[in-house]
């Protein structure tokens, strides 16, 4: 194994199934320190569609090394999820050009397709998931602390990428997601930071819930007692539940 970041660099820039390198993430192979992980792309010739990623470390600094060809590269079109990392690569080897040609048309094929819009499902899992995490803390009395500060939690954590989808912004992970919050979002981004330094559980509830209306208030905010949440198409769904209930009613025709 190597002895450090640039030595493991070096050995794969003299490997001949190397097309290419590029960096991801806030470390570069030539820091003097690198504080967290050191995120890698290694364009390779040819591709193995079996294997993604690698993940390991060198000495005690954890390397995720991912894998692609430029045929792969290039039979993206918008990219989501993890592979939008290819977006923000900085090519630290490209002997033929290739790898900076490759992702800067991926750049430019992603600008071009419209992100695409919510479903109505999307929508209704969205607002129902949060509601259904305060409605939980809220009626189960026997309900340990523990656990209703660990289902806040999943709440809040699960707003910052969800604010990103619902804007039809890229999420680039936790550390972008943070400092766009505060950058153009200053008040969310204090309600954040709020919920995470209290200690007090009716604070972290009621500051939960306020990020959680900031984040879906474009969609309607979160469920409403009394208001009738369908997944999947909301006509449909509203005739099923007249027609479900219409025996029960008092206003229901009568048969013959």
């Amino acid at each position: 194994m190597v002895n450090s970041i640039p030595e493991m660099v070096e050995r794969l820039r003299r490997n001949p199934a190397v097309v290419g390198l590029a960096e991801y993430g806030s470390a570069s192979f030539d820091d003097e320190r690198i504080d967290g992980d050191y995120d890698l792309i290694v364009v390779v010739d040819p591709g193995d569609p079996d294997v993604r990623s690698l993940h390991f470390h060198v000495v005690n600094t954890p390397v995720d090394l991912n894998l692609w060809s430029i045929e792969e590269i290039d039979a993206m079109d918008r990219t989501e999820g993890f592979d939008a990392i290819l977006l923000d690569a900085r090519v630290i080897h490209d002997p033929s050009g290739e790898v900076a040609r490759a992702i800067q048309d991926l750049r430019n094929r992603h600008a071009e397709v419209p992100h695409p819009s919510l479903s109505a499902e999307r929508i209704a899992a969205m607002r129902h998931g949060a509601a259904h995490t305060f409605d939980k803390i809220r009626d189960d009395r026997d309900l340990p602390i523990m656990l209703k500060r660990y289902l806040l939690h999943q709440c809040v954590y699960w707003a910052l990428p969800q604010y990103f989808e619902i804007k039809g912004l890229r999420y680039r992970g936790e550390k972008h997601g943070v400092a766009y919050l505060r950058k153009n979002e200053p008040e969310l981004y204090g309600a954040f930071k709020r919920f995470y330094a209290s200690m007090d559980l009716a604070e972290q509830t009621r500051l939960a819930r306020s990020i959680q209306e900031a984040v879906l208030a474009p969609l309607g905010g979160l469920w409403q007692d009394g208001e009738l949440l369908v997944f999947g198409d909301h006509e449909r769904g509203a005739e099923v539940f007249e027609k479900l209930f219409a025996c029960g009613s008092t206003n229901a025709q009568q048969r013959p």
